[in-house]
């Protein structure tokens, strides 16, 4: 019973033994998911596997898949992080780095007239019967 094996550069067919008897190398913008389900037309009764074996890592090991691995992983990637980054996010991060600038400013000045405080304490009462506190 033949073995099928979808992987990001493509679509594999194994047999028992765990060598390659088909496959479908993903061509650019082409998703692995839609090699699979032709592969699966192709190969009829074929179990589909997530996890492949010893013997179908030694295989894709043979095949020479570096180059277009590391292509589609690139692409991947650049794809994902393009996706993450987008104009409502950005506003929402500015918005908070703003609250977390004020908070910190806040607490500098808290800390600054506690330590002033301690040096000039006429001018810490002075300050606080003009603020009102």
């Amino acid at each position: 019973m033949a073995r099928i094996f979808t992987h990001i550069t493509g679509c594999f067919a194994f047999d028992e033994n765990g060598r390659i008897i088909d496959r479908m190398l993903a061509k650019a913008g082409e998703k692995p998911e839609e090699l699979e389900k032709r592969m699966h037309q192709k190969h009829k009764g074929a179990e589909i596997v997530t996890v492949p074996t010893a013997a179908m890592m030694q295989e894709l090991r043979k095949e020479d898949l570096a180059a277009l691995l590391f292509e589609r992983n690139l692409k991947k990637a650049k794809d994902d992080i393009r996706a993450s980054v987008k104009k409502d996010v950005l506003i929402i991060q500015a918005i908070r780095n703003i609250d977390n600038l004020n908070k910190v400013i806040n607490l500098m000045c808290k800390r600054l007239r506690e330590w002033y405080g301690l040096c000039m304490p006429e001018l810490v009462r002075k300050s606080q019967t003009t603020s009102g506190s």
